[in-house]
């Protein structure tokens, strides 16, 4: 049932529970949406952290994992952990 749907029923008993069961089921959704986000975003992190160039240089620090993620620096090195 969509929320428009929801807005119609004229039983407020009746329309909060389907609101309740709505709610929930797109918290749920956003739920799971968010971890797979959050998944691609850490594996291209642990990715740049990785990265050494041909002199085995490291090509990313963990400032610039920082920077790029919007995140501070000791939350990166706790998220991802040391490398190397």
């Amino acid at each position: 049932m969509s929320l428009s749907q929801i807005r119609r029923i004229r039983n407020p008993e009746r329309r909060a529970a389907e609101a309740n069961e709505y709610l929930r089921a797109q918290e749920a959704a956003s739920k799971r949406d968010l971890a797979r986000i959050r998944e691609v975003r850490d594996k291209a992190a642990r990715e740049m952290l990785a990265m050494k160039d041909e002199d085995g240089a490291w090509v990313y620090r963990p400032a610039d994992v920082a920077r790029t993620l919007k995140m501070t620096r000791p939350s990166v090195s706790q998220r991802f952990g040391k490398r190397g």
